[in-house]
């Protein structure tokens, strides 16, 4: 399993643990009061820090319309690194967006697959999809959230503040995610996200098989959905996925992911998850030389 991205494409940098996008994917749908805190306890007093202000002076000035899609900027102030975080599906509008964005894709992926050779036409999907999108003009547009992630990322590369910005993201978050990092050319990891293989040569910039090959990355739980959508670039890893069978939604949680990362490549110094053993059943975390509390002490189950 690849528990870090150090030394894969896209120049991730040192220490690049799998873990930590998906929690920094995670963060992107929690309340900024509970962000600060769980950013202290993961990482470590003051390691890294919400950038609140940054994405509203950001917002004011860019975004004139609202668009309605959500994202933090965690600053790594010691290595000057930006990770922008993108939020996933969450309501009916996220819904639709996800919908209609991959919808030509996934069309053309189930085609080619009920066709006799099917695989013949992969080469022309993105041409038959550009051309299906360009019907859906307008419509189309409104739901491409990506604008505007891909422009604050550009935004953020001419900041002296940060030498190195990446971006993560969960579910429709991650599908943003990689196509904002193919598009500004930064290190981007998808968590269950949707992929942009054959939907790239429609998107405002196109992109290519080539910028998502070198920039992006897409942890992928096993009978999730969401990242069948599209055909996935080089970079990508499959994760189990625990959840009942017959649990269609169970193994797109973004927990779930990280319980699954944590056990397979261990805790390596960030906190072990209570929930992990609570709500889905792992066995519990081995102490640390010299520990001598308990994990029902510190989970409060005792």
């Amino acid at each position: 399993a690849t528990c870090t991205l150090t030394n894969i494409r896209g120049g991730f940098g040192d220490n690049a643990m799998m873990m930590d996008y998906i929690f920094l994917a995670s963060l992107a749908y929690v309340r900024d009061n509970i962000t600060d805190v769980a950013l202290n306890t993961w990482f470590g007093e003051g390691v890294a820090i919400n950038e609140e202000e940054t994405v509203d002076t950001f917002r004011a000035e860019y975004d004139e319309g609202d668009t309605p899609v959500y994202f933090k900027l965690f600053n790594f102030p010691d290595i000057k690194l930006g990770i922008i975080s993108i939020r996933g599906t969450s309501n009916n509008w996220d819904m639709l967006a996800d919908s209609q964005l991959w919808s030509a894709a996934a069309l053309m992926q189930g085609v080619r697959f009920f066709l006799p050779a099917g695989e013949i036409w992969t080469p022309i999907l993105n041409e038959i999809v550009f051309w299906i999108n360009r019907l859906q003009g307008e419509a189309l547009d409104k739901i491409s959230f990506y604008r505007l992630t891909t422009q604050f990322a550009n935004y953020l590369k001419n900041d002296t503040e940060f030498n190195d910005i990446q971006v993560t993201g969960h579910s429709l978050g991650g599908g943003l995610a990689m196509i904002t990092g193919a598009q500004a050319s930064i290190p981007a990891v998808g968590v269950s996200g949707p992929n942009a293989l054959i939907s790239g040569r429609s998107l405002d910039p196109p992109v290519t098989s080539e910028q998502m090959n070198q920039y992006t990355f897409n942890i992928v739980p096993r009978r999730d959905i969401v990242p069948m959508l599209d055909d996935k670039a080089d970079q990508f890893q499959y994760i189990r996925c625990e959840s009942a069978m017959n649990d269609f939604v169970g193994c797109h949680f973004s927990k779930r992911s990280l319980c699954e990362v944590q056990y397979t490549c261990g805790t390596n110094g960030r906190p072990a998850i209570c929930e992990c053993v609570t709500e889905y059943g792992y066995p519990k975390p081995t102490p640390i030389n010299g520990t001598d509390r308990t994990f029902e002490a510190a989970c409060g189950l005792s």
